[in-house]
């Protein structure tokens, strides 16, 4: 049996000197390759391109047939993926990206977005932080939501005071505290600093010099201080790997498709949310303020 997915160039340059590889793991939303240090993930077509992913049209009945488990051995060979069961061919095609958004977000679109992602009122995670962090909400009770978010709330709140003061030895100390932090295959706080990261990369030009800090530590440590799918996200992200539904908000934030948060907020039970919140979070640090104290200097940059 063969069958055919799509990828990133960048994410099937992994192959090229790790042909050797094993399923690490199998859930309802794909399954997790570990190619020596590097994994990949198997995954729906209807999750669009995400970092590290490879997707599959009907991955179900696909995974289904090929009888994927953990702990089978695959071999990447002539721009395939050869399981025990069957093949799947991999394909790079530039016509399923679309062109980077060059256009800047809209104060107003920002705020709708994080007065949205409040009104969802998620209860786990760490996502309801919107509304102290990014919505200047001092009565907001989501500091005491669940047992992250005190945590959470603390070390993101110095680390957005440490990028206004290119502070870099206290960036350094906050993602040290952030990484790992939550539960989930993705803990909360990393998908927080990937909503980040999507972000920084988009206003380079507008970014703190803190910024170069954030990323390096994330490199240094996230082998050690989260596990290695959330810090293969990580990675990629940092790496430019491009994300398709995080792409789409953006183009929602910058008015040039309609702003759509479910996109991001339907992946996971949390993550997409939270990696919403980084965004929004990054966006702040970049200067659309939208907190209610900063409402008389708030300007279109």
């Amino acid at each position: 049996m063969e069958f055919s997915a799509h990828l990133q160039e960048q994410t099937k340059k992994i192959f090229d000197s790790n042909p050797l590889g094993e399923i690490i793991m199998v859930n309802s939303s794909g399954v997790y390759l570990r190619f020596n240090e590097h994994i990949v993930f198997l995954c729906d077509v209807k999750w669009g391109l995400v970092p590290i992913g490879i997707l599959l049209e009907n991955f179900k009945e696909i995974a289904e047939r090929l009888q994927l488990e953990v702990g089978q051995k695959v071999i990447f060979e002539c721009d395939k993926l050869v399981f025990l069961n069957g093949t799947v061919r991999l394909i790079t095609d530039a016509l399923l990206f679309k062109k980077d958004c060059a256009n800047i977000p809209d104060q107003k679109l920002i705020k709708r977005a994080a007065m949205e992602l409040a009104a969802i009122d998620k209860t786990k995670g760490i996502s309801m932080l919107v509304e102290p962090l990014v919505l200047g909400n001092k009565n907001s009770t989501a500091v005491t939501l669940n047992p992250y978010t005190a945590g959470a709330y603390s070390y993101f709140s110095r680390l957005i005071n440490a990028f206004s003061d290119n502070a870099e030895a206290e960036v350094k100390l906050c993602v040290g505290k952030l990484l790992g932090l939550g539960t989930g295959l993705t803990p909360s706080a990393d998908d927080v600093m990937m909503g980040m990261l999507y972000a920084f990369r988009k206003l380079q030009n507008k970014s703190p010099k803190a910024v170069k800090a954030f990323i390096d530590s994330i490199l240094k440590l996230c082998g050690s201080c989260t596990n290695r799918i959330s810090g293969a996200y990580l990675k990629s992200i940092i790496q430019g790997a491009y994300f398709e539904r995080m792409e789409c908000i953006w183009r929602g934030l910058c008015g040039t498709e309609p702003l759509e948060i479910s996109l991001l907020t339907d992946v996971g039970s949390n993550s997409g949310a939270e990696m919403l919140l980084g965004m929004l979070i990054a966006l702040q640090v970049c200067g659309y303020d939208i907190r209610e104290e900063n409402t008389d200097d708030k300007r279109n940059i």
